[in-house]
């Protein structure tokens, strides 16, 4: 989910060097200058994104702490930190201020004398909002855990591959699933297109939404009769830039042997990675949509 950052007018200039340097690693910023458009609601704008949001990076001035709108933002998201027991304010100290009765005891990024140390602390405190490569997500009888890798496969085929394993709750085993893509040498050439011009992750992401939305894998259901893996492989083709992507989905059961059989949904593991991802994905800057479009409209590879 996005991550709002509250603050004064007055600290603009260190606000937006924090959100450009917060963007640069992906994290997804929620900035009022960048969300609000003419006629939109302020405080309708402003209370919604608080609420959608995993963190508020409160930035603690003496403008800000002094700033009664500062204060109605800071106590919004410290009620939501009460309501759902996690933390979601991360105070961030620009200069020598009375900090708020309810920031004391917490531990804060300390921006007064080095940006470089303060950002890296704030870094680490949003690596989950910052990371759409790894997660969890939970059902009423499970857990899942997940990742994402790619490379090349045999060292010629640009792949990318998700990991997962559901933990069950009432029952004495694993499963281990996995779905790899991997493309043919036309989208191999337009991954390296891509990723010569710093926006590898973009093409990442055009690969991964073809897992979300190719029906011929919704609804695949596989029968788990045993220990041995259990693999189905289809290929998306685009006819006009002769792209190929080759799908492969496997599982298989790990653990004690119940005598029972098992029916695996992969439905239910995308939708779970692409809900997990949906917020932690940082959309493409203005200057990185600019960039997309020119380079698209060389079109060298079929992009």
């Amino acid at each position: 989910m996005p991550v709002f950052i509250s603050y004064s007018r007055t600290d603009l200039d260190f606000v937006d060097r924090l959100a450009k340097n917060l963007v640069s690693e992906r994290v997804h910023v929620w900035l009022d200058r960048w969300e609000m458009k003419v006629g939109d609601s302020l405080i309708d704008k402003i209370q919604s994104a608080i609420k959608s949001s995993d963190y508020l990076c409160v930035v603690l001035s003496k403008a800000s702490v002094s700033s009664d709108w500062c204060r109605k933002e800071l106590n919004s998201a410290l009620m939501r930190e009460l309501e759902e027991k996690r933390v979601v304010v991360l105070p961030v100290l620009l200069e020598d201020c009375e900090i708020p009765f309810f920031l004391k005891e917490k531990f804060y990024a300390d921006f007064r004398n080095s940006f470089q140390s303060g950002f890296q602390d704030l870094k680490n405190a949003l690596a989950h909002a910052a990371t759409s490569s790894l997660g969890r997500f939970e059902s009423a009888d499970s857990d899942t855990d997940w990742g994402i890798d790619w490379g090349l496969f045999n060292g010629k085929f640009f792949f990318v591959r998700m990991t997962a394993v559901h933990i069950y709750k009432n029952y004495p085993f694993t499963l281990l699933a996995e779905i790899q893509l991997t493309c043919n040498d036309k989208a191999t050439l337009r991954n390296q297109y891509f990723e010569s011009a710093g926006l590898g992750w973009f093409h990442r992401e055009t690969i991964l939404e073809i897992l979300w939305e190719f029906e011929e894998i919704r609804n695949l259901r596989i029968l788990i009769e045993d220990n041995l893996p259990k693999q189905v492989v289809t290929v998306f083709k685009d006819a006009n830039s002769k792209q190929e992507i080759t799908i492969s989905l496997s599982i298989r059961r790990l653990g004690m042997d119940t005598g029972q059989d098992t029916l695996y949904d992969f439905d239910f593991l995308i939708d779970g990675i692409r809900d997990d991802r949906e917020n932690r994905v940082q959309q493409p800057t203005e200057e990185e949509k600019k960039k997309i479009i020119e380079l698209i409209k060389r079109n060298p590879h079929g992009v």
